[in-house]
Protein backbone atom coordinates (compact mmCIF):
# COMPACT_ATOMS: atom_id res chain seq x y z
CA UNK A 1 0.00 0.00 0.00
CA UNK A 2 1.46 3.29 -0.94
CA UNK A 3 2.60 5.61 1.91
CA UNK A 4 0.26 8.37 1.45
CA UNK A 5 -2.80 6.04 0.92
CA UNK A 6 -1.98 4.12 3.99
CA UNK A 7 -2.49 7.77 5.68
CA UNK A 8 -5.30 8.61 4.26
CA UNK A 9 -7.15 5.20 5.79
CA UNK A 10 -5.07 5.68 9.53
CA UNK A 11 -6.89 8.79 9.70
CA UNK A 12 -9.78 8.26 8.22
CA UNK A 13 -9.62 5.10 11.09
CA UNK A 14 -8.63 7.77 13.93
CA UNK A 15 -11.81 10.17 12.52
CA UNK A 16 -14.08 7.35 12.79
CA UNK A 17 -12.68 6.49 16.48
CA UNK A 18 -12.74 10.12 17.24
CA UNK A 19 -16.66 10.15 16.48
CA UNK A 20 -17.69 7.29 18.10
CA UNK A 21 -15.96 8.75 21.42
CA UNK A 22 -17.97 11.84 20.48
CA UNK A 23 -21.46 9.94 20.26
CA UNK A 24 -20.12 8.02 23.41
CA UNK A 25 -20.04 10.94 25.70
CA UNK A 26 -22.34 13.23 24.07
CA UNK A 27 -24.48 15.22 26.09
CA UNK A 28 -27.65 13.77 26.57
CA UNK A 29 -29.32 15.97 29.16
CA UNK A 30 -29.50 19.12 30.78
CA UNK A 31 -29.63 19.49 34.14
CA UNK A 32 -31.25 22.85 36.31
CA UNK A 33 -31.38 23.23 39.40
CA UNK A 34 -33.63 26.40 41.63
CA UNK A 35 -33.81 27.21 45.39
CA UNK A 36 -37.04 29.21 46.64
CA UNK A 37 -36.96 31.58 49.50
CA UNK A 38 -33.79 33.32 50.11
CA UNK A 39 -32.63 31.46 53.27
CA UNK A 40 -29.59 31.81 55.63
CA UNK A 41 -29.51 27.99 54.75
CA UNK A 42 -28.71 29.00 51.07
CA UNK A 43 -25.03 30.08 52.82
CA UNK A 44 -23.95 26.57 52.92
CA UNK A 45 -25.61 25.52 49.60
CA UNK A 46 -23.85 27.86 47.97
CA UNK A 47 -20.09 26.91 48.89
CA UNK A 48 -21.56 23.19 48.38
CA UNK A 49 -22.67 24.29 44.51
CA UNK A 50 -19.36 25.95 43.74
CA UNK A 51 -17.62 22.52 45.13
CA UNK A 52 -19.14 20.69 42.91
CA UNK A 53 -19.27 23.19 39.61
CA UNK A 54 -22.96 23.15 40.00
CA UNK A 55 -25.17 26.00 38.19
CA UNK A 56 -28.05 26.92 40.14
CA UNK A 57 -30.83 29.80 40.34
CA UNK A 58 -32.29 31.29 43.57
CA UNK A 59 -35.45 32.28 44.26
CA UNK A 60 -35.73 35.36 46.04
CA UNK A 61 -38.50 36.86 48.17
CA UNK A 62 -37.45 40.64 48.92
CA UNK A 63 -37.17 41.05 52.18
CA UNK A 64 -36.41 45.27 52.93
CA UNK A 65 -35.57 45.74 56.50
CA UNK A 66 -34.97 42.75 58.70
CA UNK A 67 -34.48 38.99 58.67
CA UNK A 68 -37.88 36.89 58.79
CA UNK A 69 -37.74 33.63 61.15
CA UNK A 70 -39.29 30.56 61.17
CA UNK A 71 -38.38 26.99 62.41
CA UNK A 72 -38.85 23.69 60.47
CA UNK A 73 -38.91 20.28 61.33
CA UNK A 74 -37.76 16.56 60.67
CA UNK A 75 -40.32 14.44 59.03
CA UNK A 76 -40.61 11.88 56.79
CA UNK A 77 -41.69 12.79 53.03
CA UNK A 78 -41.85 9.74 51.02
CA UNK A 79 -39.72 7.62 51.71
CA UNK A 80 -37.02 10.51 53.04
CA UNK A 81 -36.80 11.99 56.37
CA UNK A 82 -35.96 15.73 55.56
CA UNK A 83 -36.94 19.11 57.72
CA UNK A 84 -39.78 20.37 56.54
CA UNK A 85 -42.23 23.24 57.19
CA UNK A 86 -44.60 23.55 60.49
CA UNK A 87 -48.11 25.34 60.72
CA UNK A 88 -48.05 27.83 62.98
CA UNK A 89 -49.53 26.63 66.03
CA UNK A 90 -47.15 23.33 65.35
CA UNK A 91 -43.81 25.86 65.47
CA UNK A 92 -44.20 26.51 68.98
CA UNK A 93 -42.48 23.36 69.83
CA UNK A 94 -39.56 24.42 68.63
CA UNK A 95 -37.12 23.26 65.77
CA UNK A 96 -34.13 24.06 63.44
CA UNK A 97 -34.22 27.93 63.06
CA UNK A 98 -33.91 29.36 59.84
CA UNK A 99 -34.32 33.01 58.43
CA UNK A 100 -35.36 34.79 55.01
CA UNK A 101 -31.92 36.97 54.12
CA UNK A 102 -32.88 40.43 53.59
CA UNK A 103 -31.98 42.26 49.92
CA UNK A 104 -28.38 43.69 51.20
CA UNK A 105 -27.04 40.22 52.21
CA UNK A 106 -28.35 38.74 48.37
CA UNK A 107 -26.40 40.08 45.77
CA UNK A 108 -22.83 39.40 47.28
CA UNK A 109 -24.25 35.76 48.48
CA UNK A 110 -25.37 34.78 44.78
CA UNK A 111 -22.62 36.44 42.80
CA UNK A 112 -22.68 33.97 40.02
CA UNK A 113 -25.68 32.49 40.10
CA UNK A 114 -28.87 33.41 38.68
CA UNK A 115 -31.74 34.69 40.25
CA UNK A 116 -35.65 34.63 40.21
CA UNK A 117 -38.86 36.32 41.71
CA UNK A 118 -40.56 34.60 44.13
CA UNK A 119 -42.33 37.43 45.62
CA UNK A 120 -46.46 36.78 46.65
CA UNK A 121 -48.80 38.44 44.23
CA UNK A 122 -52.65 37.96 44.76
CA UNK A 123 -54.26 35.22 42.26
CA UNK A 124 -57.67 36.90 41.32
CA UNK A 125 -58.76 38.13 38.13
CA UNK A 126 -59.96 41.04 38.98
CA UNK A 127 -58.47 44.73 38.24
CA UNK A 128 -57.57 45.48 41.77
CA UNK A 129 -55.69 41.93 42.14
CA UNK A 130 -54.38 42.80 38.91
CA UNK A 131 -52.93 46.13 39.28
CA UNK A 132 -51.64 44.91 42.75
CA UNK A 133 -49.84 41.79 41.21
CA UNK A 134 -47.73 44.15 38.50
CA UNK A 135 -46.85 46.77 41.12
CA UNK A 136 -44.84 43.98 42.85
CA UNK A 137 -44.05 41.87 39.86
CA UNK A 138 -42.48 45.11 38.32
CA UNK A 139 -40.67 46.00 41.48
CA UNK A 140 -38.96 43.03 42.36
CA UNK A 141 -37.54 42.24 38.35
CA UNK A 142 -36.37 46.09 38.87
CA UNK A 143 -34.68 44.90 42.20
CA UNK A 144 -33.19 41.72 40.07
CA UNK A 145 -32.19 43.94 37.40
CA UNK A 146 -30.55 46.78 40.12
CA UNK A 147 -28.93 44.40 42.52
CA UNK A 148 -27.47 41.78 40.63
CA UNK A 149 -27.77 43.38 36.91
CA UNK A 150 -29.68 40.73 35.58
CA UNK A 151 -31.85 41.95 32.97
CA UNK A 152 -34.26 39.11 32.21
CA UNK A 153 -35.77 36.44 34.65
CA UNK A 154 -38.39 33.99 35.81
CA UNK A 155 -40.77 33.59 38.42
CA UNK A 156 -41.49 31.10 41.26
CA UNK A 157 -45.61 30.73 42.27
CA UNK A 158 -45.40 30.89 46.20
CA UNK A 159 -46.65 27.67 46.97
CA UNK A 160 -47.06 26.52 44.00
CA UNK A 161 -50.37 28.31 43.69
CA UNK A 162 -51.07 29.77 40.21
CA UNK A 163 -53.99 31.30 38.27
CA UNK A 164 -54.84 31.87 34.80
CA UNK A 165 -55.18 35.31 35.63
CA UNK A 166 -51.67 35.41 37.13
CA UNK A 167 -49.96 33.92 33.93
CA UNK A 168 -51.08 37.15 31.98
CA UNK A 169 -49.73 39.47 34.12
CA UNK A 170 -46.62 37.80 35.20
CA UNK A 171 -45.92 37.79 30.75
CA UNK A 172 -47.04 41.09 30.29
CA UNK A 173 -44.45 42.51 33.30
CA UNK A 174 -41.67 41.22 31.05
CA UNK A 175 -40.67 37.44 32.99
CA UNK A 176 -39.32 34.45 30.85
CA UNK A 177 -41.10 32.06 32.42
CA UNK A 178 -43.42 30.92 35.95
CA UNK A 179 -42.71 27.61 37.57
CA UNK A 180 -44.85 25.59 39.83
CA UNK A 181 -43.97 22.76 41.95
CA UNK A 182 -46.14 20.53 39.81
CA UNK A 183 -44.23 17.65 38.40
CA UNK A 184 -43.85 15.97 35.47
CA UNK A 185 -42.42 12.97 32.99
CA UNK A 186 -42.71 15.11 29.91
CA UNK A 187 -40.09 16.59 28.06
CA UNK A 188 -39.04 19.54 29.86
CA UNK A 189 -39.67 22.61 28.70
CA UNK A 190 -43.74 22.59 28.32
CA UNK A 191 -44.92 24.81 25.49
CA UNK A 192 -46.16 27.07 27.97
CA UNK A 193 -43.63 29.02 29.99
CA UNK A 194 -45.77 30.65 32.40
CA UNK A 195 -47.29 27.85 34.44
CA UNK A 196 -43.68 25.35 33.89
CA UNK A 197 -43.59 22.39 35.90
CA UNK A 198 -40.42 20.54 36.73
CA UNK A 199 -38.85 16.59 37.04
CA UNK A 200 -38.98 16.56 40.65
CA UNK A 201 -38.15 17.67 44.07
CA UNK A 202 -34.68 17.06 44.59
CA UNK A 203 -35.41 14.58 47.58
CA UNK A 204 -38.06 12.76 45.40
CA UNK A 205 -38.33 8.87 46.17
CA UNK A 206 -37.61 8.56 42.00
CA UNK A 207 -35.09 10.88 41.31
CA UNK A 208 -32.56 9.24 39.84
CA UNK A 209 -35.54 7.03 37.88
CA UNK A 210 -36.61 10.46 36.86
CA UNK A 211 -32.56 11.83 35.96
CA UNK A 212 -32.24 8.58 33.85
CA UNK A 213 -35.63 9.12 32.25
CA UNK A 214 -34.58 12.37 31.31
CA UNK A 215 -31.75 11.21 29.91
CA UNK A 216 -33.02 9.13 27.22
CA UNK A 217 -35.47 11.56 25.98
CA UNK A 218 -32.41 13.85 24.99
CA UNK A 219 -33.90 16.69 27.08
CA UNK A 220 -33.90 18.26 30.37
CA UNK A 221 -34.04 17.39 34.10
CA UNK A 222 -35.34 20.00 36.17
CA UNK A 223 -34.66 19.81 40.04
CA UNK A 224 -35.70 22.65 43.07
CA UNK A 225 -36.38 22.51 46.70
CA UNK A 226 -35.65 24.69 49.50
CA UNK A 227 -32.19 24.24 51.55
CA UNK A 228 -33.37 24.60 54.61
CA UNK A 229 -35.20 20.81 54.33
CA UNK A 230 -31.55 19.71 54.46
CA UNK A 231 -31.11 21.48 58.14
CA UNK A 232 -28.41 21.16 60.33
CA UNK A 233 -28.31 17.31 60.00
CA UNK A 234 -24.62 16.79 58.20
CA UNK A 235 -25.79 13.34 56.82
CA UNK A 236 -28.88 15.03 54.45
CA UNK A 237 -25.85 17.62 53.45
CA UNK A 238 -23.45 14.06 52.70
CA UNK A 239 -26.31 12.90 50.53
CA UNK A 240 -27.51 15.94 48.43
CA UNK A 241 -23.73 16.45 47.91
CA UNK A 242 -23.57 12.86 46.27
CA UNK A 243 -26.38 14.17 44.04
CA UNK A 244 -24.31 16.99 42.75
CA UNK A 245 -21.26 14.65 42.55
CA UNK A 246 -22.96 12.39 40.65
CA UNK A 247 -24.42 14.50 38.31
CA UNK A 248 -21.43 16.13 37.80
CA UNK A 249 -19.10 13.45 37.25
CA UNK A 250 -21.61 12.17 34.42
CA UNK A 251 -20.34 12.96 31.02
CA UNK A 252 -23.80 12.75 29.36
CA UNK A 253 -25.04 14.98 31.34
CA UNK A 254 -24.31 19.08 31.95
CA UNK A 255 -25.10 21.87 34.15
CA UNK A 256 -27.19 24.94 32.58
CA UNK A 257 -29.93 28.05 33.67
CA UNK A 258 -32.91 27.34 34.08
CA UNK A 259 -33.15 31.14 32.05
CA UNK A 260 -31.55 28.49 29.18
CA UNK A 261 -34.09 27.01 28.71
CA UNK A 262 -35.96 29.84 27.16
CA UNK A 263 -33.95 30.43 24.15
CA UNK A 264 -33.04 34.31 25.36
CA UNK A 265 -29.50 35.25 26.68
CA UNK A 266 -29.48 36.66 30.09
CA UNK A 267 -26.81 39.39 30.45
Amino acid sequence: MKPMRRNILFLSVLLAAVAVMGQTNAVKVKVVQCWDDSLTTDVPLVALLKKCGAKATFNIIPQETERRPFVVKKMKTGKHVIFSFLKKEDSREGGFKVEHLVNSEMPALYKGFKIAAHCGIPLGDGPKESEARMRTLLKTKAQIRDDFGQSVCGYVYPGGRFSPAAGVDIRKAGYLYARTTKSVRAPLPLNEPMFQPTSCHWAASDFWDRYEAAKKNGGVFYFWGHSCELGDDPELWAWFESILARISADPEAEWADVIDLFAVKSE
